[in-house]
């Protein structure tokens, strides 16, 4: 879980997403430390309808261009 939130951090840095990246360093922190792990599925959740809306309003521009 760490290393998966570890390499999905800066590519959503490099897009500007900061909500994302602070939910994703949530993720990696909990995971490092096994601490609040209660609180994952909940933060994984949120951060795949970011993800999703992200993908969604690029798809969007892409498509006025």
């Amino acid at each position: 879980m760490k290393s998966v939130a570890h390499s999905y951090k800066p590519q959503v840095a490099y897009m500007g997403i900061r909500e994302l990246v602070d939910k994703i360093q949530k993720i990696e922190d909990f995971a490092a430390t096994e601490t609040n792990l209660e609180q994952l599925p909940e933060l994984i959740h949120e951060v795949n309808l970011l993800s999703l809306l992200a993908i969604d309003e690029l798809n969007q521009y892409i498509k006025t261009q």
